[in-house]
């Protein structure tokens, strides 16, 4: 099993998280989002992200999930790119001959701080996302059970009212 690598932040370029949003599965719950448990090897694949090193960066994988949803497999692969952009990977050991492709230079692993909060946080929806409408009296007025009820009656009652309006027509025209 590969040594865990030390993956450290700078605070203005911290990832959100390391898991995946994925969606939920029942209309009741469409309009929370959670942590799922971990990435797909399809979303690693997209992101250009080998299966093994994900591990060892901190980003979690669940070989069973599919990415059934084209717009959650985006986001997915969005939030792995966005994640793998602002890491800084320390090389395991010093000096230019020990690092890896991948790993932060000199200068940046100087830079670098410790992230002491936790990365698993759900992006919240933006205030901008939900909107209010002022509720008027027309509103306060409607009543719905009475509309449906005379929407099912006028479904209902149409193929005889259309009956008696042809009737009434060709007595008209005699």
């Amino acid at each position: 099993m590969p040594r865990a690598r030390l993956c450290v932040c700078r605070p203005e370029d911290r990832p959100l998280t390391s898991h995946p949003l994925p969606p939920s599965l029942t209309s009741q719950y469409n309009i929370k989002q959670k942590l799922g448990r971990g990435f797909t090897l399809d979303e690693l694949r997209e992101a250009k992200i080998n299966v093994k090193l994900a591990g060892t960066i901190g980003i979690s994988v669940d070989h069973r999930r599919k990415s059934k949803s084209v717009e959650s497999f985006a986001k997915n692969v969005d939030r792995l790119k966005d994640f793998k952009a602002r890491l800084v990977v320390f090389p395991k050991r010093n000096g230019a001959k020990y690092t890896k492709k991948g790993d932060a230079s000199a200068a940046e692993v100087k830079e670098a701080v410790q992230l002491a909060a936790p990365l698993n946080v759900v992006p919240r929806l933006a205030a901008s996302a939900i909107s209010v409408a002022p509720i008027t009296e027309e509103m306060k007025n409607y009543k719905a059970f009475f509309s449906l009820r005379e929407a099912r009656n006028e479904a209902r009652l149409y193929g005889i009212r259309l009956k008696k309006s042809k009737e009434v027509k060709e007595e008209e025209a005699k």
